[in-house]
């Protein structure tokens, strides 16, 4: 169940406030929703929080695309998310 897993994502992220959560305890989360739903944003954003933050570049990319591609272009994240892709493209 994709809300189900939505769920617990965002208490998992919630528990780990200030601080972000781990890899180890998003990716398996991550994985399971993007298996279902592999356009789901919440999960395509993470990911590409966690492959960022861990320096690759190509996946972040990857995952921020394909949330472009679900995003509407005339929304202020469009736009934040267009810049963050053109930072790691650098």
């Amino acid at each position: 169940n994709v809300q189900a897993q939505l769920e617990y994502l965002n208490a998992v992220v919630e528990s780990a406030s200030p601080n972000p959560p781990s890899s180890s305890e998003l990716n398996p989360i991550l994985n399971r929703i993007l298996h279902r739903d592999d356009r789901n944003p919440v999960a395509l954003w993470y990911s590409g929080l966690l492959a960022k933050a861990a320096g690759r570049k190509a996946d972040a990319i990857k995952h921020w695309a394909n949330l472009l591609s679900v995003t509407d272009p005339n929304s202020p994240q469009y736009v934040e998310l267009k810049n963050e892709i053109r930072e790691l493209e650098k």
